[in-house]
Formats: C-alpha cells, structure tokens, sequence
C-alpha cells in the first residue's frame, strides 16, 4: 500500500509539531523517518496509523486515493511499548486475529509460524507478564505480522531492547517485507539502524522534511547540511 501525505499540519497548544507539504512513501518498501526528539516523527506515525486528526491536510491510501476508514483493517502499528493482554503470549498473538474473525486452523498456523520466526515458540504458554522487556517486544510484533498488514508501522519498536532481540526483529523485519511486499515506515533515531534497513529515508526536525531520498543517496551523498550533521552525530535542531 503506498502512502501520501500532502499539506499536513498538526499542532499541540499552538506549537506546530508537524508541517509537511508533501511526503510519498511507495508501495512495497521499507521506508525509515528518522529525526531528533520532537521531530514530529512519532506524530506523523500517529496521523498515519489514524490515532491523531491533523488540523489540516490529508493522508492518502493506495492507488486510488482512499481515505483511513477504507483500509484500516490493513493497517497494523506496533509502538515503542504496545500494550499486552494480560494472558499467554499465545492469546496475546492471537488476539488481533480474534478481532478480526479470522478462521481458527488459520489463526493457529499463524500463531505457531511467527511464534517460530521471533524466537517464542518455547514461551508460548507462558503469562506475557513473566517476560523480559524484548520478548514482550517480539509477542507484540507477531500479533502485528500475524494480521499480514498492507502497511505496518513501527514506532522506535526497538528502543532500548537487548541485542538479541534487535538482531531478530530485524531480521524478521527484513525477511517479511521483502516475501510479503507489505509497506513498512520504520521510526527511529538510530542512524546504524536506518542504514541497516532503509530503502528509502526521510529526515524531519521541527515537524518538517528536510531531506528525503533512496537509501545510498541519503546515507553517502546527503544534500542538506543538517542531514550531513544528523548523520554525523552532530546535535542539531
């Protein structure tokens, strides 16, 4: 599914936390925002994943323009600490698939499937309330690819894990995109991150874009001086 933005503004008490005249995300890849804190990254998520109205502006669907209430059932967000039911992690990735109706033998194959693809299989009777910080990262990870979304969207969904568990989201990541074809936005700060699985990149600071681009453009020949400084570590705002 790609995504559209065009002519977005969003504020909180007068401040402008986003300010975007046009921003493109194109069916079938793995797009990354990064940014400094209060770049407006996380709003621009939220806007998207339709949890925040935008005072003005759109947000565009698919190829025939469609708005959020037309394809929100294929879209799926997983945040940087997504709530889990306090059951097994079996329930737990299995309770998007509830909501929606899909067929047992299905949710169950699903189930087991990422269970095995992010490590879990061997907790997955267990209360998710027992469970490290990464393993409740990766529960809520499954119950997002278990749903197969269009669109996914992940919000900082690896801050502050453990090694171990960043190495397998990643790769989970990385391997579903590119069998499944679904759209994945990646939000993160963490420059290596961006470089390890971006296809295309997009840099906001003070809600706007400052740059955007394929991935080895960005990271090797940036234009912008703040996203050369970004990049470099530098502290910019």
């Amino acid at each position: 599914m790609r995504v559209q933005v065009l002519d977005l503004i969003k504020e909180y008490d007068g401040v402008r936390v986003v300010d975007i005249e046009g921003l493109f995300f194109e069916e079938g890849r793995f797009h990354v925002l990064m940014g400094p804190n209060g770049s407006g990254k996380s709003t621009l998520l939220e806007i998207i994943a339709g949890l925040t109205k935008p005072e003005v502006g759109r947000v565009l669907y698919g190829d025939r323009q469609n708005d959020f209430a037309s394809v929100r059932k294929r879209i799926t967000l997983v945040m940087q600490r997504s709530y889990l039911f306090n059951t097994s992690v079996y329930n737990n990735i299995a309770s998007g698939m509830n909501y929606r109706g899909i067929n047992k033998s299905i949710l169950r194959e699903r189930v087991l499937k990422w269970a095995e693809a992010l490590d879990l299989n061997l907790l997955l009777y267990r209360n998710v309330k027992t469970l490290s910080g990464g393993e409740r990262q990766r529960v809520a990870l499954a119950r997002a690819l278990a749903l197969e979304p269009d669109l996914l969207l992940l919000d900082e969904s690896t801050a502050n894990l453990d090694p171990e568990s960043i190495i397998i989201i990643e790769k989970v990541l990385k391997d579903f995109q590119r069998e499944s074809g679904t759209t994945i936005i990646f939000v993160t700060h963490n420059v290596f991150q961006a470089k390890r699985l971006a296809e295309s990149a997009c840099l906001l600071m003070k809600g706007s874009v400052i740059e955007e681009g394929e991935s080895k453009e960005f990271f090797n020949n940036p234009h912008s001086e703040l996203t050369r400084g970004f990049l470099g570590g530098e502290i910019v705002y």
